[in-house]
């Protein structure tokens, strides 16, 4: 029986000690990140699932320094982006652009 109970107390205490440790990997920290992070993290998501992936409006655009601007411009303007973006995505995607490249 003390083996039982040993064994129990050894497996509860590594699993909460490994459950501390754990985190994903990305940009941020997870769930208590603040507003502006969360802002970010929503930006680069719908970037990636909803402007440049293979059936998306900016299919193909490669996001470098050189082309930050060009896709603002497009987020803000493109009839095909407003359709598929509401204006919250819109300004998270804008908000990751620019944060991912500062200019100036």
């Amino acid at each position: 029986m003390k083996l039982l109970k040993r064994t129990s107390l050894a497996i509860m205490l590594g699993c909460t000690l490994l459950s501390s440790g754990l985190q994903a990997s990305g940009s941020f920290s997870g769930g208590s990140a603040s507003g502006l992070q969360n802002t970010y993290t929503l930006g680069k998501s719908v970037f990636h699932r909803k402007l440049v992936c293979s059936s998306c409006p900016l299919a193909g655009q490669e996001l470098n320094r050189d082309s930050a601007n060009k896709l603002i411009h497009q987020v803000e303007g493109s009839a095909s982006v407003q359709q598929v973006l509401s204006g919250k995505e819109r300004k998270a995607v804008i908000h990751y652009i620019q944060k991912r490249f500062p200019t100036g």
